[in-house]
């Protein structure tokens, strides 16, 4: 089994969007509960069972993205690309392309806005990756 090591604090959390039924608006909060395994507490993919999605328990999106957006005149509110968390100072395009993060719930706890972001690296048990 791998250990997960903390690269180092790159971000922030600037704002959570959760919605109960799919269509509906993104609903602010300033913080929700993350649940190991299932999703954000009150989020429509807060998904218990193994399948399809159970890897997808919450997803992500740059502040970058959307000022990126707002440089080519296309301003869109924060909750527009109906993702997640809106986090800054932290590159996700750089993991996974333009659009966004899907992430797993590993160890769950209340999240907040203004908490800390940062990446994880994957590494063999002996220590090396």
């Amino acid at each position: 089994m791998a250990d997960r090591q903390q690269d180092g604090a790159a971000g922030r959390v600037e704002a959570i969007f959760i919605t109960a039924v799919s269509q509906a608006p993104m609903v602010e909060c300033r913080s929700v509960k993350a649940i190991t395994g299932c999703g954000l507490e009150g989020d429509r993919y807060c998904i218990a069972e193994l399948g399809e999605r159970s890897f997808a328990n919450m997803t992500l999106i740059e502040q970058e993205a959307y000022d990126h957006l707002a440089s080519i005149e296309l301003e869109l509110p924060t909750n527009a690309l109906r993702r997640n968390l809106l986090t800054s100072g932290i590159q996700l395009s750089a993991l996974v392309g333009r659009g966004g993060l899907r992430a797993q719930i590993l160890d769950g706890g209340l999240i907040s806005v203004g908490d800390a972001v940062s990446t994880m690296s994957e590494t063999a048990p002996s220590g090396r990756p």
